[in-house]
C-alpha cells in the first residue's frame, strides 16, 4: 500500500490559528477544550447534555435570531479544533496553570481574597475562554471578537480596553453558556443593496457557569463608548454581588459575594439584547445597529 504523504503545514486548506492572522505559517491544529480539561476534577459531570444559546441581534426592522443547540456532556467538555499546538501547549497553557490556583476555590463556592495578582490571573482565564468560545456557534458569521483583539490577548496576557469582565457566585442547577452578537455599525458602513443582510458582528457579550462561578464578558469594538460606559443599574444587587475585575476596580475581593439568583442571572446574561433594543427605539439616524 503506498504511504499518504503528509499534507504541508502551509497548505491552504489547513484550518489557521485562530491566534494569528492567516498569513502566518500554519502550524498543527489542537483540539482546545473551551474551559480546559483539568476542571473535570473539580465540577460535577453528572449532565448528559447541554443548552448553548447563541442570539444575533439584527438592525431596527430586521429580526433578532436565536439558536440553541442541545449537546452531548457537560459544557466544561467542550472542544473546538481552532488554535494551533504550540499556543495551546504554550502561552495558553501558562494561563490556565496561573489561573488554576485561584479559580478552584471559585468554583466550589469556597471563601477566598482576590487580590490583584489573582484578579489578573482569572480575568486572562476569563478572556481565553471567551474568545475560544466565540467560534462554539460553528458559524464564522456569528464571532464577533476580531482578529485584532485575539492578536492584542496573545501579546499581552489581557484583552484590550474595549473589554469588560465581571465575576459572580451562582448556585447553578445546569450548564450555561449564552452568547449575544450584533453589528454596530456607523451609517456609511452599512452594507449596500441589502434590505435584511448583517455585517459581520462586532460587539458580543458572553455568560457561562462553571461550578459555581459566573463569568460575564462584554466587547464591542463597533461603538469604542459602549463598554467604558457600561454600568448596571445604581443600587440593584447586580452591581453589588458581580465584581468587575477587568478593568480592575478593587484591589481586594473577599468572595463569595451574594449568590446571584435565576432571574437576575438571565438579566444579565441578557443585558446587552435589552440595551441594543432600548438604543435602536430612541435612535435619531447617527448610528445603525
Amino acid at each position: 500500500m503506498t504511504k499518504r504523504k503528509p499534507r504541508p503545514q502551509n497548505s491552504p486548506t489547513v484550518t489557521p490559528c485562530i491566534f494569528w492572522e492567516p498569513s502566518h505559517p500554519h502550524q498543527p491544529i489542537d483540539r482546545e477544550h473551551i474551559w480546559g480539561k483539568w476542571l473535570r476534577e473539580f465540577v460535577r459531570s453528572d449532565t448528559n447534555k447541554h443548552r448553548m444559546q447563541h442570539t444575533t441581534i439584527g438592525r431596527p426592522g430586521t429580526l433578532t435570531t436565536r439558536k440553541g443547540d442541545l449537546r452531548a456532556g457537560e459544557p466544561l467538555l467542550s472542544n473546538m479544533r481552532i488554535v494551533c499546538k504550540a499556543c495551546n501547549s504554550g502561552w495558553m497553557s501558562r494561563i490556565q496553570n496561573d489561573a488554576k490556583p485561584f479559580l478552584i476555590p471559585l468554583i466550589r463556592g469556597q471563601r477566598a481574597v482576590l487580590n490583584q495578582k489573582a484578579q489578573k490571573a482569572i480575568l486572562a482565564w476569563c478572556a481565553m475562554a471567551t474568545i475560544t468560545g466565540d467560534y462554539l456557534p460553528r458559524d464564522a458569521t456569528a464571532t464577533a471578537i476580531s482578529q485584532g483583539e485575539r492578536d492584542w490577548f496573545r501579546d499581552h496576557g489581557v484583552p484590550p480596553d474595549n473589554w469588560k469582565i465581571w465575576i459572580g457566585n451562582y448556585r447553578r442547577q445546569k450548564g450555561i453558556w449564552n452568547h449575544y452578537v450584533v453589528p454596530i455599525l456607523a451609517a456609511e458602513d452599512v452594507p449596500q443593496g441589502t434590505t435584511d443582510g448583517l455585517a459581520q458582528p462586532n460587539t458580543q457579550s458572553t455568560t457561562f457557569v462553571v461550578g459555581d462561578l459566573l463569568v460575564h464578558v462584554l466587547s464591542s469594538t463597533g461603538d469604542r463608548n459602549l463598554v467604558p460606559r457600561w454600568i448596571w443599574p445604581i443600587g440593584s444587587r447586580i452591581g453589588l454581588n458581580l465584581p468587575q475585575i477587568f478593568p480592575p476596580k478593587e484591589s481586594l475581593i473577599v468572595w463569595p459575594p451574594q449568590s446571584l439568583s435565576d432571574f437576575e442571572v438571565e438579566l444579565v446574561s441578557s443585558s446587552l439584547e435589552w440595551v441594543i433594543e432600548g438604543a435602536a427605539r430612541s435612535m435619531m439616524g447617527n448610528r445603525l445597529f
